[in-house]
């Protein structure tokens, strides 16, 4: 009798392999706009930025910012793609649904890291505002020179009158720490009534919740092949990135699947998970801000 992984047992690792992809984000879904269509060429608007009223009551028109707009092909020709090869011999003597389990979370895992390394390092590119911040302090003052990057991220966003609701950062381990280890950061956010729960790992900072993420950070990714051109980016002096909701979007041209392929010549099976997505910037600069060191 053939060892190899039944259709049902793809259907459990499908399932598996969806969850561990939905549970290992860094980035939060709630902070870019989804959609999920099969349309390989989606058409998002192209917002501008708000303008404030200049009338003495008050009362303006902004311009209409329904007449440019920013199309976005999906990536179909080179989908986020994971895969593993597993003995046959691991699942005669495991069984296929322990081997299947076994092998979920690591792919899950992994198609979601690549997944947001893309959307983190599209929102760094295309002319981005940005503020800097002293990164050769010692891990004592650290903290307060992140801190004040921050309170600058912030007093961005409310000058490009961007919504408060929507804000979100990510920020590399060492300086989020460094951030949380700022006592004032600590008790004011307590104060305020709201625990944060998840000590260094996500924060709330003057309305922005904040992230721990290291993603391509502090490395140059400006000609690494891996990417698709619009995500090559260098980042070697990058710390962090801010945005709003609103300024990115993302579609799913096809959600995560997964597939299994009988290799006997290799004595092995093919398990691949895929994703096939595409990306559109729909607010520029005042509404990402990247966060670099003053090197």
């Amino acid at each position: 009798m053939a060892v190899t992984i039944s259709n049902w047992d793809t259907k459990i690792f499908s399932q598996d392999v969806i969850k561990a992809f939905s549970e290992a984000g860094r980035i939060p879904d709630n902070s870019y706009m989804l959609t999920n269509t099969n349309e390989s060429i989606v058409v998002y608007g192209n917002l501008a930025s708000v303008t404030p009223a200049n009338t003495a009551d008050g009362a303006t028109d902004l311009a209409d910012a329904g007449n440019t707009e920013t199309s976005t092909t999906v990536e179909a020709d080179a989908p986020l793609k994971v895969w593993a090869y597993i003995p046959m011999s691991a699942i005669s003597t495991h069984g296929s649904a322990n081997v299947v389990a076994n092998y979920a979370e690591h792919l899950g895992q992994q198609l979601r890291m690549a997944y947001e390394k893309r959307l983190a390092n599209l929102l760094c590119t295309t002319s981005p505002t940005s503020v800097t911040f002293d990164d050769e302090l010692t891990d004592s003052t650290l903290g307060t020179s992140v801190a004040q990057a921050l309170k600058n991220v912030a007093s961005t966003f409310d000058t490009n009158f961007t919504p408060i609701d929507g804000r979100y950062c990510l920020l590399r381990p060492n300086e989020f720490t460094s951030l949380y280890n700022v006592a004032g950061v600590r008790s004011s956010d307590f104060i305020s009534g709201v625990d944060n729960g998840k000590a260094f790992q996500s924060m709330n900072f003057m309305g922005m919740t904040v992230v721990s993420y290291t993603g391509d950070f502090k490395t140059d990714k400006s000609a690494d092949t891996n990417y698709s051109s619009k995500y090559r980016v260098n980042l070697s002096n990058v710390y962090g990135v801010a945005w709003h909701k609103s300024a990115l979007a993302c579609n799913w041209y096809q959600a995560p699947v997964v597939t299994s392929d009988e290799i006997p010549e290799k004595d092995c099976v093919l398990v691949k998970a895929r994703l096939v997505m595409g990306t559109g910037l729909t607010r520029g600069a005042g509404y990402r801000i990247v966060i670099n060191g003053d090197a």
